[in-house]
């Protein structure tokens, strides 16, 4: 299995699909900071996105599609120059007698719109230029969300072609919008499904914009020998891996791996190693029916004791107290 298979084993993805903005310049919408990884689609014309910290504003097009992994603020205008009046909120905005609850089956269908079913409409700004686009977020669950979301960037743009939608978006994004509204046994389990292909797509695009610099697990998937070794690692925290072991698992000598890890991942192989073990068992401390003489054992550790003294050594508490405060 590849390494972006295997991260995503340990991660649900799910996703809400908010409603379609309908704006007309002069306008603009905040979407304050987030625990959810927001995603915008550009239906119809144009606008900016301004993040915080004053890079510079990325511009989005008909069909482009636009995700925030680690839900960062931002606002969507219809211009690069800063406003000159404040940005309401979404969650003013769509409180706001201009939000039309609908349950809509499709959309005036132009190059980029396609036919999506959205739950709301919202029509802000002014008489000027035209734009549509679709606002919604992922939700992450389950053991693998942190490190596979900490390698990402504020940002993954996957821009449309010749104003449409890639075809896997369009697609999933109609599929996505019909659950939301049909009512169907089983839709909540449709729509995640559907929301894991929407991101892992977003994440892939990503993949292959890397620049050859760079380090962590995304610069990983396009080494083969260390994409490879996580993998393993991922799968097996319990064996008892030596970077020798890994080498030889992977097809190199102790010192070549050693360095190839060390120049992708940005950290020896065995730190990450314990990295990866501590992040599983703070996974398995919240479940209180699961012993920590059996998290030592499924995180490779020959006794809990041993298990108690790299655990405090990475967060500074005991396991014990750590579950305490977890599950309180």
């Amino acid at each position: 299995m590849d390494l972006l298979s295997e991260l995503f084993n340990d991660v649900q993805v799910a996703s809400t699909l908010y409603g379609r903005i309908e704006a007309q310049a002069p306008w603009a919408v905040a979407y304050p900071d987030s625990s959810l990884a927001g995603f915008h689609v550009v239906l119809d014309g144009e606008c900016w996105m301004h993040l915080e910290g004053g890079a510079a504003p990325i511009h989005l097009r008909a069909g482009d599609f636009a995700v925030l992994p680690h839900g960062t603020h931002r606002e969507l205008r219809d211009s690069p120059a800063r406003l000159p009046f404040r940005a309401p909120a979404i969650s003013t905005l769509l409180r706001t007698q201009s939000v039309l609850p609908v349950a809509v089956t499709s959309l005036p269908t132009t190059a980029a719109r396609g036919s999506i079913a959205v739950q709301h409409i919202a029509s802000i700004g002014g008489s000027g230029a035209r734009m549509e686009y679709l606002c919604g977020a992922f939700t992450f669950s389950g053991d693998g969300a942190r490190p596979l979301l900490s390698a990402l960037p504020d940002v993954i743009h996957v821009p449309g072609e010749k104003g449409r939608m890639m075809p896997w978006l369009e697609s999933h994004l109609q599929a996505v919008a019909c659950e939301l509204t049909s009512g169907r046994p089983g839709a909540a389990m449709v729509i995640a499904r559907l929301s894991e292909v929407l991101f892992v797509q977003a994440v892939r695009a990503h993949l292959a914009d890397l620049p050859p610099d760079a380090v962590g697990w995304t610069a990983a998937a396009h080494d083969v020998h260390v994409s490879r070794a996580l993998a393993l690692v991922h799968r097996e925290p319990e064996r008892d891996w030596t970077i020798a072991s890994l080498g030889a698992a992977v097809g190199l000598s102790r010192s070549s791996f050693a360095d190839r890890f060390h120049t992708v991942m940005g950290k020896p192989p065995l730190a990450y190693l314990t990295a990866w073990r501590m992040h599983r068992a703070r996974g398995m401390l919240r479940d209180p029916a699961t012993s920590i003489a059996q998290i030592a054992a499924r995180v490779g550790y020959a006794s809990a004791a041993a298990f108690t003294a790299a655990f405090k050594r990475d967060t500074g508490d005991a396991p014990g107290a750590w579950r305490r405060r977890a599950i309180a």
